[in-house]
């Protein structure tokens, strides 16, 4: 049997039997010895230097005991008289909390698990293990194991799977035919070679192989489980977990601490990028702050179209606007926040050629360029100064006044830019700091703007500007949202509401977002539940890793399933471009996440941040 049709077989068998460890749940540290490693330093942390050393020692100890013992299964609490320690009853304590705080589900066995309960078949659970029956049932209530009808445990029951008693302890109390029954675990000895040898069906599980056995702490806390490879079936659950899920919990509780330092009248979520920011944020933070909080309509096209009167030519209009590196005529008129097919026929007789591709450095020295700009001069103005008194009504409708902070991604610092021009035009009171996930080195408005960053800033942490920038596809997919973009705002009945884009809406790519987001959410609440091991605020790139796991040096499934996600086109690899090698170049240009692009073309194991700096975007 493979862990895809075991589901199917059920049916034959009258009671099911789980191993614990390994199989139902996971520790999320990898190898079973870094608990004793996380104990070490929270020991460290609250005692001092005395505890140095705890997990060697704890280890010897567990050899000890299980050396000097007459019986089948020691105990932890015998474990801990083979300890030369202070405190012993506390530290025992403590390690049990932390087994039960960092197990995880095994997403796997849990799907069988529940079939098992929908099929109505009778559940156990046989485990040899020296925690106490208490300490597990928390684990498995913890991870949603519920409804079973018994545990048989070694701990318990002074017997083992390892030497078959465990399994005849099991036939003999359930009264049900060894044939009858189904064992699932992942050790091939104890879980199935000896439920075997009773006559019991077994099932070997065999585990995804972890990426590391031994990260260092804490990196053990937040990726000592994630595979090498993330599971076809539960890809983006992993996913959502590992890269989006720790990164939000870091840059929540960085922000947390940050709003912290001054008293905000008001926080603002931008959209969309805002809205998971939010609603991890709802998970972290006091009730109130959640309730001066407020998810804000805006957008670069948003803001910027309607500041553009405020501004002084053409030199300065472009400056304050996000380009591309390549983009067409239409790009460039709609930039303005003007709709290209209402001047189509005109605007190509100024042009020579409507599908030529300009670039960004031809911008201020393009004569037709600046020959449209002029022919559209009057009614960008006139089309921003409407846009501008409804955006000015919008904020003050918000509550946009006071001591306000604005949330969104980054980069540039543009939008905050765009909002302070507007409000101060306008004679809104308030004064503007905005958090971001990085401010880049090549931002204008360090000196001018109130900005924080968490993972880079300015050339602050240039390493971790680097890492994201070759992530930043990945990041920008991860934190968007389901919704179109802002264009501008309209009044309804005395209310000014925002006019979306229409989405043109992927259902696929929907429910993948939807699974993404859920999983990071999940991810949050059980990281921000922790009670025993205290998180500190450790450095960002502890929580990053997850992201570079996979923007940096993603397998080659990453490079085309991440890829489908992101790219809004078709992609290609090897097979394609051997029969169109034109192509390579002008595909390579127009995908967003181009590190994959070569993953997918090359499929070869090579440094791809080197080629990807070779190549270099600026140069596609």
């Amino acid at each position: 049997m493979n862990i895809n049709n075991v589901k199917d077989k059920l049916n034959r068998y009258d009671l099911i039997s789980f191993d614990i460890f390994d199989t139902l749940i996971y520790r999320c540290v990898g190898n079973p010895h870094n608990i004793f490693f996380v104990i070490e330093k929270v020991l460290c942390e609250r005692y001092g230097n005395d505890y140095i050393g705890f997990a060697q020692k704890r280890i010897i100890a567990e050899h000890q005991a299980i050396s000097f013992s007459d019986k089948e299964e020691i105990l932890l609490d015998e474990i801990y008289k083979y300890l030369d320690i202070n405190r012993k009853d506390i530290v025992c304590q403590l390690e049990k909390d932390i087994e039960i705080e960092l197990s995880v589900v095994n997403f796997e066995i849990f799907k069988i698990y529940q079939e098992c309960l929908k099929q109505k078949k009778r559940v156990v659970m046989c485990s040899d293990m020296y925690l106490d029956k208490g300490t597990i049932e928390r684990i498995l209530q913890k991870n949603r194991y519920t409804g079973y009808e018994q545990l048989f445990l070694s701990s318990d029951r002074n017997k083992r799977k390892s030497t078959g008693t465990l399994y005849q302890e099991l036939i003999d109390e359930t009264g049900v035919m060894s044939k009858k029954i189904l064992h699932i675990g992942d050790n091939f000895i104890s879980d199935y070679l000896h439920a075997k040898k009773k006559g019991i069906a077994a099932f070997h599980y065999s585990p995804v192989k972890r990426c590391k056995e031994n990260y260092t702490y804490p990196y053990n806390i937040f990726y000592g489980d994630m595979p090498r490879k993330f599971s076809r079936n539960f890809y983006w659950e992993q996913v959502g977990k590992y890269s989006l899920g720790n990164f939000l919990f870091g840059y929540t509780k960085w922000l947390l601490k940050e709003l912290e330092v001054d008293e905000y009248n008001h926080v603002f979520y931008l959209s969309r990028d805002g809205f998971i920011m939010q609603k991890a944020m709802e998970i972290m933070a006091s009730e109130e702050l959640i309730k001066k909080s407020s998810y804000l309509y805006v957008s670069r096209r948003a803001l910027i179209v309607p500041s553009l009167y405020l501004y002084d030519g053409y030199k300065e209009r472009c400056e304050i606007m996000y380009w591309k590196k390549h983009y067409t005529i239409k790009d460039f008129v709609s930039n303005f926040g003007i709709k290209y097919e209402d001047y189509e026929k005109k605007i190509e007789k100024i042009i020579e050629n409507s599908n030529y591709v300009y670039g960004k450095d031809e911008l201020l020295t393009n004569i037709e360029l600046l020959n449209v700009y002029k022919y559209l001069e009057q009614t960008i103005e006139e089309n921003s100064k409407k846009e501008y008194d409804l955006l000015i009504q919008y904020l003050n409708q918000e509550g946009f006044e006071g001591n306000v902070a604005i949330v969104d991604t980054g980069w540039f610092g543009n939008l905050q830019n765009a909002i302070e021009k507007i409000i101060s035009a306008a004679g809104i009171n308030a004064k503007v700091h905005g958090y971001y996930i990085g401010i880049r080195d090549k931002c204008r408005y360090f000196e001018s703007q109130e900005m924080s960053a968490y993972l880079y800033f300015g050339e602050e942490h240039i390493q971790n500007q680097i890492n994201e920038v070759r992530a930043t596809a990945i990041v920008e997919a991860f934190f968007s949202h389901d919704e179109g973009s802002t264009k501008c705002y309209k009044k309804e009945k005395e209310i000014i509401i925002p006019i979306l884009e229409n989405n043109h809406s992927n259902m696929e790519k929907d429910k993948i977002l939807n699974i993404l987001q859920k999983s990071a959410l999940d991810r949050v609440k059980q990281l921000n539940m922790l009670q025993t091991i205290d998180i500190k605020y450790y450095e960002p790139d502890v929580y990053f890793y997850g992201f570079c796991r996979i923007g940096i040096k993603p397998t080659l499934f990453d490079a085309w399933e991440v890829a489908r996600f992101i790219e809004n086109g078709e992609i290609h690899g090897t097979g394609y471009y051997l029969k169109h090698p034109g192509r390579i170049k002008q595909d390579t240009y127009k995908v967003n996440w181009k590190l994959a692009q070569l993953k997918r073309i090359l499929r070869l194991n090579l440094n791809y941040m080197r080629i990807y700096d070779i190549v270099d975007s600026d140069q596609l």
